[in-house]
């Protein structure tokens, strides 16, 4: 497994969760272009992820989540713990 912290604070919150079977991210706080240059620093494109997990829908953890999907045309579940 593997976990790697994108971005945490106030201004956005993103991280990135790898199983053996998914690529993971968990909130999309950071705006797209912060997070794709995140991912592309361990090697990952963003059309890999498969799923998304919203911790809750606060702007800094779902800023960037409508566009990420719509940019990538993601095939993705979303799954959102509390409101």
């Amino acid at each position: 497994m593997k976990v790697s912290v994108l971005a945490s604070g106030s201004e956005g919150n993103s991280t990135y969760l790898e199983t053996k079977n998914h690529k993971i991210l968990i909130d999309l706080g950071m705006n797209v272009k912060y997070i794709k240059e995140k991912l592309q620093e361990l090697d990952i494109l963003p059309e890999q992820i498969d799923l998304i997990l919203i911790t809750h829908v606060h702007k800094d953890h779902i800023g960037a989540l409508d566009k990420f999907i719509k940019k990538y045309q993601l095939d993705v579940q979303y799954v959102i713990v509390s409101e």
